[in-house]
């Protein structure tokens, strides 16, 4: 039976749908806004040397035919530097990062003995947005850790994912989106997986209400698509909350606690990993120029009925790099 994993990285909602589900906060959600914010400036900034030129006509008709020319050219061609054209956003977002381990609704997908192993791994992920319309692409890599082969052949090392979604903006600052993701694990062997085509698949459908904090809820069908993989099929039911705490400058600190719960788990004989907690601090960087780091560290629990309480906590750190346009 796989145990297997997915990324959210904060993007547009119509992939929080689909990867908020796995616990993650969306940590980087508002990274076009800074640029948004300086296009506004750029062009408030430059309308008072156009229009404070009007003031001086009076003085300018009494003089020569000539001198309004010669004092309206020097203010176009001052206006034009304080104006740089921006260029339009096309919802295009590419990210790499590194977890040093790879959390799973509570889980620890690349752990060999412990829960707290830190076999990390290496994400890369792009997304395309267009209207209400959010097409992704997120892929892991197993870097660290003496199973690496292992997990591989499994169908747990090496990971591609696809996942399309839409938004829908309801009234009081809500988002509901409807979206899918498909889990495929291409190097997955034969011997160790029952078939020669791994793979899940996860409708789902979620809201956001953001406000002073936001909220999020979801629920989704996770289900294996060949039938040996039916046992590992089951509802599951998301929230979470967060906020930011401001620091210094325009950087905040984002904190966020989400909790998860499986219902209609085909393997009814056990009720370990059924509920989930995870805790994210982090601090968003935006670098300039729609670039952007997200460093985070982070504790997940689940629930373990072999392990003592304390054990079952899983503490992680992570880091994404960015770049929206």
């Amino acid at each position: 039976m796989l145990a297997r994993a997915a990324l959210l990285t904060p993007r547009p909602l119509a992939l929080v749908a689909s990867f908020a589900l796995l616990g993650l906060a969306p940590t980087h959600a508002r990274a076009d806004e800074p640029a948004a914010q300086a296009t506004e400036a750029a062009a408030t900034d430059a309308a008072p040397t156009v229009t404070a030129e009007p003031a001086t006509a009076p003085t300018a008709t009494a003089q020569p035919a000539t001198a309004p020319t010669t004092t309206a050219d020097p203010v176009a061609t001052d206006a034009a530097p304080d104006a740089p054209a921006e260029p339009e956003p096309v919802g295009v977002s590419v990210y790499v990062g590194f977890w040093s381990v790879y959390p799973w609704r509570g889980a620890n997908v690349l752990a060999k003995d412990s829960l707290r192993d830190q076999n990390g791994m290496v994400d890369v992920g792009m997304s395309y947005t267009t209207g209400g319309f959010t097409f992704g692409y997120w892929s892991a890599y197993q870097v660290l850790g003496d199973n690496i082969l292992e997990n591989i052949a499994g169908g747990l090392g090496d990971e591609q994912d696809l996942t399309f979604g839409y938004d829908f903006t309801l009234p009081e600052d809500v988002t509901l989106s409807l979206g899918t993701a498909a889990y495929l694990f291409p190097f997955a062997q034969k011997e160790q997986t029952g078939t020669t085509f791994t793979a899940y698949l996860e409708p789902s459908v979620a809201f956001v209400w953001d406000g002073p904090v936001w909220v999020s809820g979801a629920v989704s069908y996770y289900a294996g698509a060949p039938k040996v993989f039916w046992s590992d099929n089951y509802l599951y039911l998301h929230a979470a909350v967060g906020g930011t705490v401001p620091l210094k400058g325009d950087t905040g600190l984002d904190l966020s606690l989400g909790f998860g719960h499986k219902l209609f788990t085909a393997a009814q004989d056990s009720h370990d990993n059924r509920e989930d907690l995870g805790l994210t601090l982090g601090v968003p960087l935006d670098l300039g120029h729609g670039v952007w780091v997200s460093p985070t560290a982070n504790l997940a629990w689940t629930n373990l009925a072999d392990l003592p309480v304390g054990d079952e906590f899983m503490p992680y750190i992570a880091v994404e790099f960015g770049l929206d346009r």
